[in-house]
């Protein structure tokens, strides 16, 4: 999607390199935004993230918010960003 942008939702998506556990929607770090309708499983989750505000906002999954089989963490992810114009 380009920015600025009209959209008011956005389907976004996360692949960790190994099955992970222990990942929720919380631990998905939004500013300006919502989270809502986190699904998955494994190494593969799909989320939908909407603007809270007009202006700018953004996604990304903090370091350590889900660990895989052998006990390691996740390392952070690089952020989503957009500008909602409405």
């Amino acid at each position: 999607e380009t920015s600025p942008t009209k959209k008011t939702s956005f389907a976004c998506s996360v692949a960790f390199s190994d099955s992970v556990t222990g990942f929720t929607a919380s631990d998905i770090a939004a500013t300006n935004a919502t989270v809502s309708n986190l699904s998955g499983s494994g190494n593969s989750y799909t989320f939908d993230v909407a603007p809270a505000t007009a202006g700018a906002f953004s996604v990304n999954v903090p370091a350590g918010r889900a660990v895989d089989t052998a006990g390691n963490a996740n390392t952070a992810s690089n952020a989503l960003s957009w500008t909602y114009d409405p």
